[in-house]
């Protein structure tokens, strides 16, 4: 199951960061005929550079994610190792014989 961080992430976070690139682009695009008209000009590079800063959330996400996710399998891994040692009678026997006479 996906974490609500790594749905905020991947999701909500690159949509907000449209949203906000998106109103201030059409901020930007309402300057036409006052003093800061000279803005107006910036207004798709806003949007693009906004999306840029999504694409660039959602990739970071997602490289996180594959690196939390190989992380816990390597543990995994690791620990089925650890739990079920591997017994055999032949050791025990060898383990006896080398501990000396009585």
């Amino acid at each position: 199951m996906i974490s609500p961080r790594t749905i905020w992430r991947v999701l909500v976070l690159p949509t907000y960061i449209l949203i906000t690139g998106a109103v201030f682009a059409l901020a930007l695009r309402n300057t036409a005929g006052s003093i800061l008209s000279p803005l107006a000009a910036l207004a798709p590079w806003i949007v693009v550079v906004a999306a840029a800063l999504a694409m660039l959330s959602i990739v970071g996400a997602v490289l996180r994610w594959r690196r939390r996710l190989s992380a816990v399998r390597r543990v995994r891994a690791a620990r089925v190792r650890t739990v079920a040692p591997d017994w055999e009678d032949g050791d025990a026997t060898a383990v006896a014989h080398h501990a000396g006479p009585r």
